[in-house]
This record gives C-alpha cells, structure tokens and sequence, in this order.
C-alpha cells in the first residue's frame, strides 16, 4: 500500500467505484487529487461517475467540467500518452451522466455539463 502515491489511491478509488461503494471512492480519489500529480482527468472523471452515482449531480457536474478542462489543457498529454484509457472514461462518464458526445468531439470540440 502507497497511501501517499496518488496513482495508488486513484487506483483504490476507481476500484470502489466499481464496486458501487461511492464514498470510499470519492474519499480515496478526493485525497489522490491532493497528491502531487493527482489533479488529472482520471479522478476527475471518476469523481464525476461516484457522484453521480451517490446522487449529488452538481458535484458530478463539477468535476466532470473540470476534467473537459484538463483535457483541453493538456491535448498534447491526452492525445499521446492516455488516449484511448482517458477516452473510454470520459465516453463512460458522458453516456452515465445523459451528456452527448457527437462529431464536434472529433474536432477537438468537447461538450461541458
């Protein structure tokens, strides 16, 4: 165990989350982001799925803005180094919480909440 290694904790986080066990994954992804390195779009997204799951749609709506952000901050990063993992959780987190992805994706055009 590394709990001072955000990539671990991340790791944890999406883990509960698929376990549906959305408070232990909002607390461990929620301590990642504070970690070095831990402000990325993975547990953004992930924070945005495990809040709407938990039922709190404005926190989900926050965080799924802020990893459109990162991505759009970092298209270098996303496009090269993370691209088709970060794409299947923002396709995931996009379908979960109703919002369309459509061709103006492809133009590097992504849809905010």
């Amino acid at each position: 165990m590394q709990p001072k290694n955000w990539n671990y904790l991340c790791g944890l986080g999406a883990a509960y989350y698929r376990t549906g066990q959305w408070e232990k994954s909002n607390d461990n992804l929620t301590e990642s982001t504070k970690l070095g390195g831990g402000e990325n779009v993975c547990n953004y997204l992930f924070l945005a799925m495990a809040y709407w799951q938990s039922g709190n749609k404005t926190e989900a709506k926050t965080w799924y803005n802020k990893a459109i952000e990162w991505i759009e901050a970092n298209k270098d990063k996303w496009l090269s180094d993370y691209d088709h993992m970060i794409f299947e959780i923002y396709v995931e987190a996009s379908e979960l919480m109703g919002i369309e992805i459509n061709e103006l994706f492809t133009k590097g055009v992504l849809p905010k909440f």
